[in-house]
This record gives structure tokens, C-alpha cells and sequence, in this order.
């Protein structure tokens, strides 16, 4: 399972979301958005995505912001494999 993270500099939901996929041993990928190409940046914007952090889980579920139900549920299923 891959896990794409996309943060931004001060972002305080962003670290909590990185902390508690540490907490819990799921890898994971940061990607600062100020280092994003523009189309990529966009691309993003594109899919409503309105705050940061935005997590994307490869094949599955994908948000934005601090969302304490989905990590409960990513951590769910990185134990269930």
C-alpha cells in the first residue's frame, strides 16, 4: 500500500497525520506542495481538494485535512495485510 502525503510548510494537520502513521509503523511519502510542478499542484486542486494535508492512498481512499476516522481505518487495514 502506498500512501502519498502532500503538506505544506507550518502545516499543523500535517504533522498530526504524519505523527499518527509513524505512531502506528505505516510507511509513507511527504511531498512538500511548494515543490509541486504547477500542472501537478493544479491536478490536485482539480480533484476539491481544499486543504492540506491531502493523503492519497494508492487504490484507495483519498482526502484532505485532519481526518482521525480515515487514519483509524488506514491503520486497520495496514494490520489486516
Amino acid at each position: 500500500m502506498s500512501i502519498t502525503i502532500y503538506t505544506g510548510e507550518g502545516c499543523r494537520n500535517c504533522h498530526r497525520t504524519m505523527d499518527v502513521l509513524t505512531r502506528k509503523g505505516i510507511e509513507f511519502e511527504a511531498v512538500d506542495v511548494a515543490t509541486l510542478p504547477r500542472a501537478e499542484a493544479d491536478a490536485l486542486r482539480a480533484q476539491e481538494f481544499r486543504q492540506l494535508p491531502v493523503v492519497v492512498v494508492e487504490g484507495g481512499d483519498s482526502w484532505d485535512g485532519f481526518r482521525a476516522d480515515k487514519l483509524v481505518t488506514l491503520a486497520a487495514e495496514a494490520v489486516a495485510r
